[in-house]
């Protein structure tokens, strides 16, 4: 009885086997090809969690393609300077390469990435990416990632490193290159403020063969607001044109147009494009860091070399610093008087000294009645001139106190739109309480918005005997006083 018990044992086992094995067949050809708890299922020989994080480590390792788009007057020349004059190690060691584009800003020059940037600004009466030799600026983009591209499916060979005499050749030593990183694009212009970026050609050359990062830079609205009228008529004025002052060409309607390149608008412009994980807003009002470690240390992973060389001082290079408008404005305005070009050429101490004594007596009086702008202002419609002012004879122009309430209300709306993306500085602040207070702004900032009336200036200058003096001697008037704001932001 025993063995007929196992014999029936055996019949039974064998079937079982036959059936598990008929089943596991059907589950592979039915159920894994239909992605039937495909999560579960584990089946001997076919290492399926191997490829499934072979795939997650290529997804990891996803090159990143970096676009710095400003916006303007954020610091962008001092980055562009330093990736320029530190472009070898950036590329060799970080292996963040940089490309050239033809175009009016050379090879070499910080600002060629403007080539590319200005091209793709919308225009319906010409193609701004066709030169005049018939080079189309976008196909350098679209070969240079080609490139990059074929580097990284290539994992660098040393093979494929050699040397060439294009700007966008990838000339590497293979022995310096680390084998396991990808290779990463950086590029960076302010130009890719503008309204008008094609930003979705951009987004279709560099994705999906790149993680794309869009890196900007935030900064007070009022604060940008003056600086992008001092970088305005800078330009103007070293060409010897006059330029109106703030008070003049802050209208309506130059407030509206500028405000389109604030950090706030241009963030907007580029998240209808792009995740909010794909946006980084670094805080340019953040003074713990350099702007080149900021950049270099939070925006580009993994550029370790690069980071390290912001940290060295003598490394950094002030670009672009602000200079003081009036004395230009001076300038004009002696040679629209007629006075000769050659007795303006000459340097004339007495006359730097004495505007430079009004400027002080003027501070003082302003600390002694604290009044906010200037003591001037008091008397500009015709009242009298404070017994105590000295020098009554700086009158100042400045904006309407609805203009000023507009820019601050302004301020405050965009850095709330921007507060959760916004890194904090130290403090645990957007930026420093005191500058989005309304308090503050009303008692400190109305005298940024404040110029110079050069005309009365000269009129008061013109009868005194210093200046018949000094200048029938004439010389240049210098740039000497610089206001309070950091070289470096400019």
């Amino acid at each position: 009885m025993k063995k007929v018990i196992r014999i029936l044992n055996l019949i039974m086992l064998s079937h079982v086997g036959l059936f598990s094995y008929w089943w596991l067949i059907y589950y592979d050809d039915n159920v894994i090809k239909n992605n039937l708890f495909y999560y579960d299922y584990k089946p001997v020989g076919i290492n399926k969690n191997n490829n499934s994080r072979k795939k997650g480590q290529q997804q990891q390792q996803r090159p990143l393609a970096v676009v710095h788009v400003g916006p303007h007057k954020t610091g962008s020349s001092t980055i562009q300077t330093f990736l320029k004059n530190h472009k070898k190690v950036i590329q060799e060691k970080d292996h963040y390469w940089v490309p050239t584009f033809p175009g009016k800003w050379k090879e070499h020059w910080s600002k060629n990435t403007a080539n590319l940037a200005t091209c793709l600004h919308h225009d319906d009466v010409k193609d701004m990416c066709i030169l005049e030799d018939g080079t189309n600026i976008k196909t350098t983009l679209v070969e240079f990632v080609e490139k990059i591209s074929n580097k990284n499916n290539n994992n660098i060979s040393s093979s494929s490193s050699s040397s060439s005499s294009s700007s966008n050749n990838i000339s590497t030593n293979s022995s310096k290159i680390n084998h396991n990183l990808p290779n990463n694009i950086v590029m960076s212009s302010e130009e890719f403020d503008n309204y008008k970026t094609d930003i979705g050609w951009l987004k279709k050359e560099l994705e999906p063969r790149f993680k794309v990062r869009i890196v900007l830079y935030y900064r007070c609205f009022y604060q940008w607001l003056v600086s992008r009228y001092n970088e305005i008529s800078k330009r103007r004025l070293n060409g010897g044109r006059d330029v109106p002052s703030i008070v003049e060409w802050l209208s309506q309607k130059t407030l509206n147009e500028n405000a389109r390149s604030h950090t706030y608008e241009v963030y907007k412009r580029y998240s209808d494009y792009f995740p909010a994980k794909a946006l980084t807003v670094l805080n340019f009002d953040d003074h713990s860091v350099s702007l080149e470690e900021s950049f270099f240390c939070r925006a580009l992973p993994e550029a370790t070399h690069t980071c390290q060389m912001t940290k060295i001082k003598n490394n950094r290079k002030v670009v672009n610093a602000r200079v003081n408008l009036d004395w230009l404005r001076i300038k004009i305005g002696l040679r629209a008087r007629s006075y000769p070009e050659q007795k303006i050429k000459k340097q004339t101490l007495e006359l730097q000294t004495q505007l430079k004594i009004l400027l002080e007596l003027e501070e003082a009086d302003n600390k002694e009645t604290n009044t906010t702008g200037t003591a001037a202002v008091l008397w500009m419609n015709g009242d009298p001139p404070p017994t105590n002012f000295q020098a009554a004879v700086i009158r100042r122009k400045c904006l309407s106190q609805t203009m000023l309430d507009q820019i601050f209300n302004m301020s405050s709306f965009f850095e709330e739109g921007l507060r959760d993306v916004l890194p904090r500085v130290p403090n645990q602040t957007v930026v420093p309480p005191s500058i989005m207070d309304v308090s503050y702004f009303h008692k400190q900032i109305p005298q940024s918005f404040c110029t110079l009336d050069i005309e009365r200036l000269i009129d008061h200058w013109e009868q005194q005997a210093f200046f018949k003096t000094s200048f029938l001697n004439a010389g240049i008037i210098p740039v000497l006083l610089n206001n309070n704001d950091d070289d470096r932001y400019e």
